[in-house]
Parts: C-alpha cells; sequence; structure tokens
C-alpha cells in the first residue's frame, strides 16, 4: 500500500494498493510518494514517467 501525496504537506488524495489471490499475509506500507517538489516533477516522478517521455 502507498498513499500519494500531490505536494510534501499534504494529506494524501490516492491510494495504490497491489495484492495476489491466494498471496502471503501481510500488508507493507511504502514511503508516500509525491508527485511534486518546488513547483515540478519530484525525482521519482521523473523516474516513474521517463519511459513514456522518450516513446513519445
Amino acid at each position: 500500500m502507498r498513499l500519494v501525496c500531490q505536494r510534501y504537506g499534504e494529506h494524501p488524495w490516492l491510494v495504490l494498493v497491489e495484492g495476489s489471490r491466494c498471496g502471503n499475509t501481510g500488508l507493507v506500507i511504502e514511503p508516500p510518494l509525491y508527485i511534486e517538489e518546488n513547483g515540478a516533477l519530484s525525482d521519482e516522478m521523473n523516474k516513474i514517467y521517463e519511459p513514456y517521455k522518450a516513446g513519445h
């Protein structure tokens, strides 16, 4: 499970959840994903979108 925040310090507006049928028990909570930092995309968001930028 991972919470998604638009900017640092704001409340999350989206929750990402990954699961599998007949998977192990338990829940792992990942650190929040921040979309923007200082008015631009965060480094992590740039890494996520890098393959899409190169293809278009």
